[in-house]
């Protein structure tokens, strides 16, 4: 058999320890008020990868710590909002190969317990190095491309996009309680809608 991977690559250290480069683990979230507005950020300039465009809340899994606790940890970093002890969907898992950053990401949706005034609020206090600023969307304006697909980063545009198709009955039977403190478990739903 024929096989398109390339093999991963132990690279030595300046100390000497040897690691293994390999494809990374991201979490993505879409946050949700409980007055329907979606929360999208706008990377700082001073960030590596795509800066300016819009995004959701994203970041890459650290040593010892669960996919959960990433997704806690990312939103609180870039937003400020305390996300710990809510209820997340997995609605996506992109483990595509078709990008230079080849990323294995996992994507979420929380629907906060509270309004966009009271989200505007907490993140307003908040400051974060990797966010210039926070836009509050409603569905239509998400139609209507208020944002237009070229001003964002990686596929949240998509990803977003996606979320809107995603019926409400169905969110229950994927959700998981999240806790900083524990590890992950939850039920795995990759969603249909094509390849990325």
């Amino acid at each position: 058999m024929q096989f398109k991977n390339k093999e991963n690559e132990c690279v030595e250290t300046v100390d000497g320890k040897k690691v293994w480069k390999s494809r990374s683990v991201a979490v993505c979230c879409v946050l949700y008020t409980s007055d329907d507005h979606f929360i999208v950020t706008k990377r700082s300039m001073s960030m590596e990868n795509n800066p300016g465009k819009m995004c959701l809340v994203c970041g890459f899994l650290d040593n010892n710590e669960s996919i959960h606790q990433a997704l806690i940890r990312e939103v609180y970093e870039e937003s400020g909002l305390d996300i710990d002890g809510m209820t997340a969907m997995l609605y996506h898992i992109s483990d595509a190969a078709i990008s230079e950053m080849q990323n294995i990401s996992f994507h979420f949706f929380v629907k906060l317990p509270y309004g966009k005034e009271k989200a505007e609020r907490l993140m307003a206090t908040f400051p974060s190095e990797e966010v210039e600023e926070a836009y509050f969307l409603t569905e239509k304006d998400i139609a209507a491309d208020v944002i237009p697909p070229e001003d964002w980063a990686y596929s949240h545009y998509d990803r977003l996009k996606r979320v809107l198709k995603i019926e409400p009955q169905n969110q229950l039977e994927h959700t998981v309680k999240l806790d900083q403190h524990e590890r992950s478990q939850f039920p795995f739903w990759i969603d249909k809608y094509g390849e990325d």
